[in-house]
């Protein structure tokens, strides 16, 4: 009874945000298959490759920010090489898998904040304190996605680093229904390049549709805040 009353509260704050927040995700993956990322990350040596990538930007220990953070395991890995990193994600089921994955860990180095970006960049007083801001495998989904941008630059610090990361658009028939849009490379530059200097694209292999792997299936836009 109790955790049909917690479920019951969840939907029916996620119902509320989404009244005031047209920009917060609803993905029900997590509601059908609980923290599947990890056990992607245990199991596909792919998908490894993705969480390691960002494992490798940050040369020596330092606050990080993960924008939309899902159930954590990017999280989870950052924490377990000792940075102090917070997580944010507006869904509420996969903020309580990510809090219950790294509750396991003991990874007490590691935060989740349930907020939508709009929430947190209005509430937080963190702004330009965190040396490495990324978001994986949520720019695709919004319908607004400058505001993640946006949010990303105003809360890393000067010299501080930002990575941004979505699969490649290939065709119009590959296209998830999940996402609202796929970018090419071409498209991504131009969308990062007024809010990042130095900005590099560096392209990853990635799992697609029907479990197919892409060498080029993936990009992350790398650069400093302007």
């Amino acid at each position: 009874m109790a955790l049909l009353i917690e479920r019951i509260v969840r939907r029916a704050k996620r119902w509320l945000t989404r009244q005031s927040d047209s920009n917060l995700i609803d993905f029900p993956k997590y509601r059908r298959h609980g923290a599947y990322h990890w056990r992607l990350f245990e199991e596909d040596e792919v998908y490894q490759d993705l969480v390691r990538f960002i494992c490798s930007l940050p040369n020596s220990k330092c606050r990080i920010l993960d924008l939309g953070c899902g159930d954590g395991v990017y999280v989870g890995q950052l924490a377990l090489l000792g940075h102090d990193i917070i997580g944010i994600d507006g869904d509420s089921d996969a903020v309580a898998l990510a809090r219950d994955q790294l509750a396991k860990r003991s990874l007490t180095n590691a935060e989740v904040i349930h907020a939508s970006l709009g929430q947190f960049a209005n509430s937080s007083p963190r702004a330009q304190s965190f040396d490495l801001v990324y978001s994986m495998d949520v720019i695709e989904h919004l319908p607004d996605p400058l505001e993640l941008i946006r949010v990303a630059t105003q809360f890393c610090k000067r010299d501080g680093v930002i990575c941004i990361g979505t699969p490649i658009f290939r065709s119009e028939a590959t296209v998830s229904p999940y996402h609202v849009k796929e970018y090419t490379k071409e498209e991504f530059g131009q969308l990062l390049e007024p809010f990042m200097d130095s900005l590099q694209i560096h392209c990853l292999r990635a799992r697609r549709e029907h479990g197919i792997v892409i060498e080029q299936g993936y990009m992350c836009g790398i650069g400093k805040p302007c």
